[in-house]
């Protein structure tokens, strides 16, 4: 990928599993050796300290819940490394005939062209600058496993 750090979309749930607080941005890091986002987020004061679980949304990704741990309010709080699936390219958190179509309308040398729009960062799921079998493939494999995991 050409951006190793991303930006992701933090909500905090409490173990009733009821939301908590605004949602944060923080900064990720993406390992693509083994795919896992690691990173930490700050939730202010706003959030007492406490055990949480949390939502993780970031661009091209389906959102994802996964336990936090003990957050300490007023500081930096390390999130559980975690794996995204990745497809997501309309931003609506589905992956379906939608954003197959953005993906085929960019595909190869049609990135540049009137069919594409603005969509072509978002459908370049690999984020290597071109939109090709790679993209592709993801798009597959994510089709796949979140039909596994429903």
């Amino acid at each position: 990928p050409n951006n190793m750090q991303r930006r992701v979309f933090v909500q905090l749930f409490d173990t009733a599993n009821k939301p908590v607080g605004a949602s944060v941005a923080a900064q990720v890091s993406f390992d693509p050796s083994s795919g896992i986002f690691k990173g930490t987020a700050n939730f202010g004061t706003v959030v007492p300290t406490g055990n949480y679980s949390a939502k993780l949304k970031t661009d091209q990704y389906l959102v994802k819940k996964t336990p936090v741990g003990v957050v300490t309010a007023g500081t930096s709080n390390t999130l559980v490394p975690v794996t995204l699936i990745s497809g997501d390219i309309n931003g609506d958190n589905k992956i379906n005939i939608l954003d197959y179509n953005i993906l085929v309308s960019c595909y190869g040398s049609k990135i540049n062209s009137d069919a594409c729009g603005g969509n072509k960062v978002d459908a370049d799921l690999n984020d290597d600058g071109v939109i090709d079998g790679v993209d592709y493939n993801l798009f597959i494999r994510g089709i796949k496993t979140a039909k596994q995991g429903e």
